[in-house]
């Protein structure tokens, strides 16, 4: 017993040296994890995810330690700030200012950041024209300065220099509204692991160091079940791609039913084909099990989901993942890890265009609102994103209503 108490005050006593003057700041990761336990349906769980996003940012006298998840359930990870460095950075959320040459935007030229070696692609383009995620940070511009003459006040831009081609240039930028910044440090060493039990009640305690009362407000019982939450919550995400599975036929208009969704929420709560009368618009997602199917994601019970997509077979070949609808944000990098793994190239966020799929060439009589393929030609089956690439007269699937606007 006095070994387990000597290893205990050992390991209390690290922790004070690693938590010590300084912001608290998380990594992205660790927030959208805050953010689903913010809606567990679970008082106390709720509570102590509220109040670990509010001190994001707040000095509390602890090192900058850009706390993040760990291959550990149980643990989160962290690096004290003197090992954080911004000689390689990552682009959070591809937070790049749109435009290229010879479109710089204008927020660029207020802050004066040379435009030399700036590239043209948009941010969801960057790994797909091979620029590496991986930059070096040149200089940072708060658009509030008084130096700064702008309309575009409230940003932090980062002027970037590509690590990879050190003649190519980026600015990413940062809303002061936001809790996440623009990029964020790639840590390739001197990460360390904490209980994220023992983490929280050190921040509590000194969160509330002048107000007792107020600390008492969250309780053992409270900080146990929101470990246990985020604890099921890491063991779904190592799992989570098992609970995929690819329907087709009527099984596609089984899931779109919203009583088949684990929670009302997020983009797939706000569907404008949930409803039961929207059941009858599917034929041309039915009728054609060869080109399209459904990616759906199960909750661990299996007999609701929390996401769904489309998938489709274009006609030269390609796979193309439709729009994702998830009830929580923190979700959508399952999809793009899945699309990753399973060949599918093209995908919602990066599409350029010029898509058609070949169906069954018949008039459906009632049609779901499209997201990509928005175009139809009745006699050849050609649906498309592109009206430019099929001949009149071709509907368009973009109403609510199971209805088609024809264009002749």
């Amino acid at each position: 017993m006095k070994i387990n108490k000597f290893n205990n005050f050992i390991i209390e006593s690290v922790i004070s040296k690693l938590i010590l003057e300084a912001n608290v700041v998380y990594k992205k990761e660790f927030i959208d994890t805050l953010k689903d336990l913010q809606n567990s349906y679970d008082y106390s769980v709720e509570k102590v995810a509220n109040i670990l996003l509010k001190m994001i940012g707040t000095d509390l006298d602890i090192i900058q330690n850009y706390i993040g998840l760990s291959d550990d359930v149980d643990k989160i990870s962290f690096i004290p700030t003197n090992k954080v460095k911004f000689d390689k950075v990552k682009i959070i959320d591809g937070r790049v200012v749109d435009g290229g040459r010879p479109n710089i935007h204008q927020i660029i030229l207020d802050a004066k950041i040379p435009t030399e070696g700036i590239v043209m692609f948009q941010p969801n383009e960057y790994l797909t024209n091979n620029i590496i995620n991986d930059w070096n940070l040149v200089g940072t511009y708060d658009m509030d300065s008084d130096t700064i003459k702008t309309n575009f006040n409230g940003y932090i831009l980062y002027h970037l220099q590509n690590n990879d081609d050190p003649t190519k240039f980026t600015v990413a930028y940062k809303s002061k509204s936001d809790r996440e910044d623009g990029i964020e440090p790639i840590l390739s060493s001197s990460t360390g692991k904490l209980k994220i039990g023992r983490y929280i009640n050190r921040l509590l305690d000194l969160y509330f160091n002048t107000d007792k009362i107020e600390r008492k407000v969250y309780s053992a019982s409270d900080i146990e079940k929101f470990v246990n939450a985020f604890t099921s919550t890491m063991e779904f995400n190592i799992n989570a791609l098992n609970f995929f599975e690819v329907v087709k036929g009527e099984d596609i208009i089984k899931w779109y039913y919203n009583e088949n969704y684990a929670a009302r929420t997020g983009q797939l709560g706000q569907s404008c084909m949930q409803y039961d009368k929207c059941k009858e618009y599917f034929g041309i997602y039915e009728k054609n099990p060869d080109v399209c199917q459904l990616l759906i994601l199960k909750d661990t019970t299996g007999q609701k989901i929390m996401g769904r997509a489309l998938l489709w077979n274009t006609d030269n070949g390609d796979k193309y993942m439709d729009r994702v609808y998830t009830n929580k944000d923190s979700l959508l990098n399952l999809f793009d890890k899945w699309s990753e793994q399973n060949g599918y190239l093209k995908n919602f966020k990066n599409n350029q265009g010029n898509l058609k799929v070949k169906v069954r060439p018949m008039d459906y009589g009632q049609y779901p609102y499209m997201d990509t393929f928005k175009y139809y030609n009745i006699e050849d089956g050609i649906l498309t994103d592109n009206s430019n690439l099929i001949k009149r007269p071709y509907l368009i699937l973009q109403n609510t209503n199971g209805d088609a606007e024809r264009r002749d």
